[in-house]
């Protein structure tokens, strides 16, 4: 019988891995939609 935290693991660090993942995509978004905003008013 293996502890319920080995089979949690990998699970935990998936979902913490895809958080990581979206919160550098909305960043890279957040920059590009200011750029374009500052040349809008340039």
């Amino acid at each position: 019988m293996t502890p319920s935290w080995k089979l949690l693991l990998p699970a935990l660090l998936k979902i913490q891995h895809s958080e990581a993942y979206n919160r550098k995509k909305q960043l890279q978004i957040h920059q590009k939609n200011m750029e374009c905003t500052q040349a809008h008013f340039e």
